[in-house]
């Protein structure tokens, strides 16, 4: 059944904004990266105790400097939140069609969206983290989205951070690397491939990407890359 031209605005329209409210999340993680850059701030995985590599990452990334940032967005209409690292929603697969527990790496809560909508479940924007020593793993992070259909008050636009951790190594270079994987990737349908976007003055690790579920529709990726080769010791 095709879309009255009415139905089709709308809906252009309300992405829009959706896009619009993520970018402002991403621009906050990007000043994130800066100031730990501008501190000569340093992980030490000696402290990280019995946290993954990337979790705990993540939990420094969230803790000492993300939530601060989008605090500074706070007003009527822009009330982000971080519920918590590494919390769990639910998704149904595409592939049996059973409910399974969704790990989430960071979610940040829309709550001024939630109210404007009238929607007492939280929306939140998910973000998977990786810690790329290689884009094999950071590919699978994009695949298991394809077999997944997400509750409505998830966004509809995906968000990937990677830090990467090995030296000469650049988000130029790793962005070819993993078009690389997914031109010939047979669990995944790129409809385009990472290309770099600009949403920020001076930061130009932020790249964009669309593929295609299992179900045949398509669904959005920002990615960000920070280059953290000098930031983590040991």
């Amino acid at each position: 059944m095709s879309l009255s031209a009415g139905t089709y605005s709308k809906r252009r329209a309300r992405l829009a904004l959706t896009e619009k409210r993520v970018c402002k999340i991403l621009i906050c993680a990007i000043n994130s990266y800066n100031k730990i850059i501008s501190q000569r701030v340093v992980f030490d995985y000696n402290d990280r105790g019995t946290y993954k590599k990337e979790d705990y990452l993540t939990s420094c990334f969230v803790d000492d400097y993300l939530q601060k940032e989008l605090q500074t967005l706070n007003s009527s209409t822009m009330d982000y939140s971080i519920a918590n690292t590494e919390t769990t929603e639910k998704y149904t697969s595409h592939t049996d069609g059973k409910i399974h527990p969704d790990p989430i790496d960071i979610q940040v809560v829309d709550t001024a969206l939630s109210n404007s909508l009238g929607i007492q479940d939280k929306v939140y924007f998910a973000i998977e983290c990786k810690r790329i020593g290689s884009v094999s793993e950071y590919v699978k992070d994009t695949i298991k989205f394809t077999d997944r259909n997400y509750s409505k008050t998830r966004l509809p636009i995906e968000g990937q951070l990677g830090y990467i951790a090995k030296q000469g190594w650049d988000h130029k270079r790793v962005s070819k690397k993993i078009n690389k994987n997914l031109s010939s990737n047979t669990k995944i349908k790129t409809i385009k491939n990472l290309s770099s976007i600009g949403i920020l003055s001076g930061f130009d690790g932020t790249y964009f990407s669309r593929h295609e579920k299992k179900d045949k529709s398509h669904f959005s990726v920002y990615h960000l890359f920070f280059n953290y080769s000098n930031i983590v010791i040991n």
